[in-house]
């Protein structure tokens, strides 16, 4: 294969080589709609303890989506609705939205001898 690659070619030998087969969907209307999340905001973080807070924060700074879920499964019933959001808002790669509501809330910080 030579340069300038053509698109048809890089498909064509991975085809080939790699048994890869491609599906072409003509009607993108068939794609489901993805739920808007509620906007989250400080208030939504109010009860929880600071460490998960911090969690969830750092999840969402590195990106991650299964690190965003591990603090997410630990909320109870009395945080279902939020659970629900950060789910959703990490499926969507927004995580910039996790982290601006997650830092809404002052953290305090220790006190050093």
């Amino acid at each position: 294969m030579c340069k300038p690659y053509r698109e048809e070619e890089i498909f064509d030998a991975m085809s080939k080589h790699l048994g890869a087969r491609f599906v072409y969907e003509k009607d993108f209307s068939v794609l489901p709609d993805l739920p808007t999340p509620e906007r989250l905001t400080a208030d939504d973080f109010a009860d929880l303890p600071v460490e998960w807070l911090q969690q969830v924060h750092l999840a969402a700074s590195q990106a991650d989506g299964d690190i965003v879920a591990g603090p997410t499964e630990q909320l109870g019933d009395d945080h279902a609705n939020l659970s629900t959001s950060l789910t959703d808002l990490a499926r969507q790669f927004r995580f910039a939205d996790i982290m601006n509501a997650s830092a809404e809330r002052p953290i305090p910080r220790r006190e050093t001898a």
